[in-house]
């Protein structure tokens, strides 16, 4: 996800950016499984972080590691972008997906910590006109 957004980015940049992403275009489809789609951690907006911390046994958003990992993301203002929170992403934010004619497909399961997230996501590219599956797993 992240890099069709960079790719698109940079097809909408100035040469010499624009052209190196002339040569590897936008993916006509993408296959996200369990996409970590929100960086800000915002669980009173997406409840699921709180209702599911005691069925997603792969993500324990206590431990010292996961805080580690997003010191690499720091600023605030990053971490809630939609190029690392696409969750928190707009319609408009994927147009280029639906004008490029991609198509995605995104599977989770019922009791991943991020699954409102990841549902949440879905719905935007939806309501941009994106073809997307989303595939609930139980």
């Amino acid at each position: 996800m992240l890099l069709s957004r960079y790719l698109h980015f940079l097809s909408t940049s100035r040469p010499p950016e624009a052209k190196v992403a002339a040569i590897f275009g936008l993916p006509s489809a993408m296959c996200l499984i369990s996409p970590w789609c929100d960086f800000s951690l915002q669980s009173d907006r997406f409840p699921s972080q709180r209702t599911n911390v005691h069925a997603d046994f792969l993500l324990d958003l206590d431990q010292p590691w996961f805080h580690a990992s997003l010191r690499h993301y720091d600023e605030a203002k990053a971490r809630t972008s939609v190029w690392f929170s696409p969750a928190l992403g707009l319609p408009g934010d994927w147009e280029f997906l639906k004008d490029n004619g991609t198509k995605v497909f995104i599977s989770y399961g019922s009791a991943e910590r991020f699954m409102d997230e990841i549902i949440a996501t879905a719905e935007s590219m939806r309501q941009a006109g994106v073809e997307i599956e989303l595939y609930r797993v139980s």
